[in-house]
This record gives structure tokens, C-alpha cells and sequence, in this order.
């Protein structure tokens, strides 16, 4: 179940984008992302933690598909693949042997931040293991 959908908001495309990244987790690792004895601790752990990403339990996963996985379960919707077009398009890159079509730019679970043109970061200066790349973004944009 992605945030907007525990929290009661209005969902759209993107939720199924989130629960395809959950399904994915689960087949590549053996666990669900999220867990818990209740399920208001589920529902917690849903908003606000962070799953192992997948090569933390599966270190023979393919370079690039903790930011895939990662991606698709972004917190906010807003950091999710723009398009099922996109999203795609990233696994195909994984499964052709090569990285995800797109950069990082902004971690996972961050609020989106206003581009700045006279940023001089790298499209991955802002990440950790797991995060929200824009595909063709050299910097943060207002979107990510």
C-alpha cells in the first residue's frame, strides 16, 4: 500500500507504480519492504522508514536496481518514474546488462527543491543508496 494510500488521499497511476516496486522488492529479496506486529505499525513503517535496499539482501543484484526499486517506491509521488514508459524503460536497461536510463538527483524520501542554475552539483551529489533519479537531469529540479 503506498503513503497516499494510508494517509486516505487521492491516488492515481503512480500508486500502482509503488506497489510494482513493493512487488519487485519482495521477489528480489524473499521480504516485503515494509513490516509489522500491528498493523499501525505497519502503516508506520509504510510513511516513515526506509527498507534495506534489495543489494543489502541480495548482493548479487544487478548494478542500478536499488535506484529502480528505490525509485518506484519513493515516499512522494512526485519522485516516482514520470511515465510507465519510463519505468520501463529503466528495467530494460537493467536487463540489457547496463544501468537504468535515468540519473540520480534527489534522495528517495525528500521533499521536491526548486532548481538552482547556478548549481554546479553532480546529478548524484545529493544521493545515498537509495533515491529518485530524473532521467536526463544534470541538476535537482522542482519535480524530483
Amino acid at each position: 500500500m503506498s503513503p497516499e494510500q494510508v494517509k486516505g488521499e487521492e491516488i492515481d497511476w503512480r500508486t500502482d507504480v509503488y506497489s510494482l516496486g513493493a512487488v519487485l522488492y519482495h521477489l528480489l529479496t524473499s521480504k516485503r519492504p515494509f513490516t509489522g506486529g500491528t498493523t499501525y505499525e505497519l502503516i508506520e513503517a509504510i510513511l516513515n522508514s526506509t527498507p534495506p535496499p534489495p543489494s543489502e539482501l541480495r548482493p548479487d543484484s544487478p548494478a542500478g536496481l536499488d535506484d529502480v526499486v528505490g525509485r518506484a517506491m519513493g515516499k512522494l509521488r512526485e519522485a516516482r518514474y514520470s511515465s510507465w514508459e519510463e519505468f520501463g524503460d529503466a528495467l530494460a536497461g537493467l536487463a540489457k546488462g547496463g544501468k537504468p536510463a535515468a540519473t540520480c538527483s534527489t534522495p528517495r524520501n525528500s521533499a521536491p527543491r526548486a532548481a538552482s542554475s547556478s548549481s554546479s552539483a553532480s546529478p548524484t551529489s545529493n544521493c545515498g543508496k537509495w533515491c529518485a533519479p530524473r532521467s536526463g537531469s544534470s541538476t535537482a529540479r522542482a519535480t524530483s
